[in-house]
């Protein structure tokens, strides 16, 4: 099984930064699956056909 490497913009990050500690453990999770599975998640459609939306609720 391939790992895949994921990026963060600067802003990306800061927003992280933001995160509770709850929100920061179930973005690992996603992360982890996302490593594993890119394909993983919900599959956008128009302009945005095949890419994948994973949703980490914040607020």
């Amino acid at each position: 099984m391939t790992d895949y490497q994921i990026l963060f913009s600067k802003k990306a990050k800061k927003d992280i930064e933001e995160l509770t500690g709850q929100q920061k453990a179930k973005l690992q999770e996603i992360l982890l699956v996302i490593a594993t599975t890119p394909y993983a998640g919900k599959q956008l459609k128009g302009q945005l056909t095949g890419l994948y939306s994973y949703r980490l609720k914040t607020g």
